[in-house]
């Protein structure tokens, strides 16, 4: 426990993230709350809790600087769509407080445990719906839309369009290459990721409209 706790604290550092006992201590608990519920459900393939922390904590949070930077602080919309175990929206909305967080989901037993993390963790800038994007229809846009390996970045795309900002942007997370994207919308960049302690190619794919 104290080794992973002491890898998460020096990952983040490498990360340039600062990061006080309260929020180490949440993500802490996230992952312990994970690994606990996939004994049942079966959230994640992976079951070790240094592999948590680093192919899933670490790897979420690379994403922090590219929130802070397409993102208002304050007030900022986001809706995280295939949120599965709440990644990576949960870790990052432990540091992006003004942010709203909202994810989305089609299966009912990850939507459940991220209803209980939000819960446990006392999150409360995170809303959590339990169906379709497509079908989803909320009363304002959002600012960002982000994904962690959906099914196709064209797919991720087409079925968002409707949910996004007209200045809004959509962060990919992805190994893929890029395929083709729906009429109007267009790549603005691509970021490599590093992850601490891992050695794995990781892209962010950042899309806006045209």
């Amino acid at each position: 426990m104290e080794k992973n706790r002491e890898e998460l604290i020096q990952g983040l550092e490498k990360l340039g993230i600062t990061a006080g006992e309260e929020e180490v201590s949440k993500l802490i608990s996230f992952s312990e709350l994970l690994l606990k519920w996939n004994k049942v459900y079966n959230l994640t393939a992976i079951r070790d809790e240094g592999d948590v922390i680093r192919k899933h904590l670490l790897d979420s949070l690379t994403l922090l600087p590219y929130f802070k930077l397409y993102g208002t602080e304050v007030g900022c919309r986001t809706l995280d769509v295939g949120c599965g175990g709440g990644l990576p929206a949960i870790p990052l909305s432990i540091f992006l407080k003004d942010f709203d967080f909202n994810l989305i989901d089609t299966v009912n037993k990850k939507i459940t445990f991220v209803r209980q993390a939000v819960i446990q963790l006392k999150l409360q800038n995170v809303n959590v719906f339990n169906e379709r994007v497509e079908n989803f229809h909320p009363l304002k846009p959002f600012n960002l839309i982000s994904c962690r390996a959906f099914s196709s970045l064209a797919s991720f795309v087409t079925l968002t369009e409707h949910l996004i900002d007209e200045n809004g942007r959509w962060l990919a997370m992805t190994v893929e290459e890029i395929d083709q994207l729906p009429a109007g919308v267009g790549v603005e960049k691509v970021i490599e990721l590093k992850v601490p302690f891992l050695d794995t190619e990781r892209h962010l794919i950042v899309l806006k409209k045209k």
